[in-house]
């Protein structure tokens, strides 16, 4: 992206900026159902609000395609050395392990339709080094700062039920029963409420739960 002049950012809060073209180096565009994301990380020329999809089929018919495919050659062409780069790395032993290892072993074992989310820390690098996105394979990753556990939230619920929480026990090797299906399509965030009143009843008190760990920032 650092070499592109044109930016086109889909749904993406892309919160490392420091691999974005400079500013005025590029235009961009971005879309995103959120218009308070819009222009976030680069300034944007072209703001559009809408379905991902829906915009993009809107746009292929004014798109035409460029004869000169030098730039787009030179960018496979380093992707390709990245990844044998990667590769390399990977297959280096450590004690106790290389965690690039486990990683790109998993990246080579999952299905093309898999769900993988990452937490934050040390596993967001070899998240974004060594996992290959592939096929209809979907993946989280959180962005911001000093986030703690998303991992687990993020992954979206399957087959009408409710996410994996962290006390539920899960075999990977177990395959699924029923075909993936897709995903929601995304609805406009209703307006929030003020917190109801409860009535108190006298003789209903209760124990006030144990509080909370506090979050760390």
């Amino acid at each position: 992206m650092r070499d592109c002049d044109t930016l086109l950012i889909i749904g993406s809060n892309f919160p490392y900026s420091q691999f974005l073209p400079d500013f005025g180096h590029a235009r961009a565009v971005q879309i995103d159902l959120d218009g308070r994301v819009i222009g976030m990380r680069y300034p944007t020329e072209v703001n559009l609000v809408g379905d991902a999809g829906a915009t993009l089929r809107a746009l292929l018919p004014r798109l035409a395609s460029r004869e000169d495919r030098s730039w787009r050659e030179k960018i496979e062409k380093n992707v390709a050395s990245w990844w044998d780069t990667v590769d390399r790395e990977a297959a280096v032993d450590a004690d106790p392990v290389n965690p690039m290892t486990i990683v790109s072993e998993l990246s080579r074992r999952l299905p093309d339709n898999a769900i993988v989310t990452a937490d934050s820390g040390s596993s967001t690098n070899w998240y974004a080094r060594n996992l290959r996105i592939r096929g209809d394979v979907r993946s989280s990753l959180s962005g911001t700062l000093a986030t703690m556990g998303p991992g687990v939230p993020y992954e979206p619920p399957q087959q009408g039920r409710p996410a994996t929480t962290d006390t539920e026990s899960r075999s990977a090797a177990r395959p699924p029963t029923d075909p993936p299906q897709a995903p929601p399509a995304a609805q406009p965030r209703p307006a929030p409420q003020p917190p109801r009143q409860s009535e108190h009843v006298p003789g209903t008190e209760q124990e006030s739960p144990e509080p909370r760990c506090p979050r760390s920032t």
